[in-house]
């Protein structure tokens, strides 16, 4: 801890004395919270705890050769997850925390690089030199944004949503972009939930409306869909159903919604800007609406909506006519934001 404190003071001054601002930067802030994770260390024995069910099975993993182990993989269908678990007990067999500075690490890359890819989309251009404010607000998005203790807990459905992200990013700038999504179904299968309502409702994206207003429909149709699909049917069924319980109070679900409807009134007027990421912010209304009475996966929703709060803002915020237009929007609707 006392390196990581001296780290970041070190850091602090530099960037203090630093007029321009460079993306090894934002590496770096990532490399010191891998460090804070890879200072957890837990056993299978002290809790119940996703993180500690990890460390259980990277033990297990560590004793077993591939063949023996491929059947767990088909079984939990988040097969490039447990995957990459496997590889890295072939290489740090007997250190379980190598797991939280790994997939720590992999996560805030892959969201680093949707955002920068959010930047490019915006300015037409990349950017090589970045403001204070943007390290910054991606520095505090660890703890303001996403729940860093959180993030170190549940590294499957983060990891998952950071391929996602980057998949979608890709796709927003006409590059190939299935590969990131196939791979984060197969890293957290939440995320093809999402994928399916993208694939489902893509036709529709310049007319809101029609989305918006057939989200209860959809919401009767997905809660009889989902437990029908193969590989992933016992755990959809579970999950749709409500049996996976995380303890969370329901008022979440408001807030959850909230936050998205005010993400939507202040994007709306640059969607043109946004453009496919204005269309997932209405699946991430619709997904709300389709499960609104289950707090669990309203729960894990809040985890994805935190992690584009992130990725969307880190580097857009910085241009002139976004942040013109949030500003307007908040000078003009702060009452009602008070309320």
């Amino acid at each position: 801890y006392i390196s990581i404190g001296l780290g970041v003071i070190l850091f602090i001054s530099i960037v203090l004395f630093r007029k321009q601002i460079t993306l090894p930067y934002f590496f770096y802030i990532i490399y010191l919270f891998a460090l804070i994770a890879f200072t957890q260390y837990s056993t299978y024995k002290q809790g119940d705890y996703d993180v500690i069910r990890y460390y259980a099975t990277y033990s297990i993993f560590s004793e077993l050769n591939f063949t023996q182990v491929l059947p767990f993989f088909i079984k939990q269908g988040d097969v490039f997850f447990y995957f990459i678990v496997f590889l890295l007990t072939r290489i740090f067999p007997n250190d379980p925390r190598m797991l939280s500075f790994f997939f720590v690490i992999a996560t805030s890359v892959f969201n680093l690089l949707a955002a920068r890819n959010v930047g490019f989309l915006i300015n037409n251009k990349p950017s090589s030199y970045y403001t204070k404010k943007q390290l910054l607000f991606w520095f505090i998005s660890f703890f303001l944004i996403i729940s860093f203790p959180l993030f170190t807990n549940i590294f499957r459905q983060f990891f998952a949503m950071s391929l996602l992200f980057y998949g979608f990013s890709r796709k927003s700038l006409g590059k190939s972009y299935w590969l990131f999504i196939i791979l984060a179904i197969l890293s957290h299968w939440s995320m093809l939930i999402y994928v399916l309502l993208f694939l489902f409702l893509y036709k529709f994206r310049d007319r809101e409306e029609i989305i918006l207003a057939f989200a209860p429909l959809l919401s009767i149709l997905f809660n009889f869909i989902l437990p029908l699909i193969p590989f992933f049917k016992d755990k959809i069924q579970a999950y749709a159903m409500g049996e996976e319980i995380l303890g969370v109070d329901k008022t979440l679900i408001a807030i959850v919604i909230f936050i998205q409807l005010a993400l939507y009134v202040y994007l709306r007027s640059l969607k043109k800007i946004f453009k496919d990421w204005y269309f997932l912010l209405l699946i991430m209304l619709v997904f709300s609406c389709i499960f609104i009475f289950n707090s669990t996966i309203i729960t894990r929703h809040y985890y994805f909506l935190s992690a584009y709060i992130a990725v969307l803002f880190t580097f857009s915020t910085s241009v002139s006519m976004v942040r013109n237009t949030l500003q307007n929007k908040l000078r003009k609707n702060i009452l009602i934001l008070l309320i």
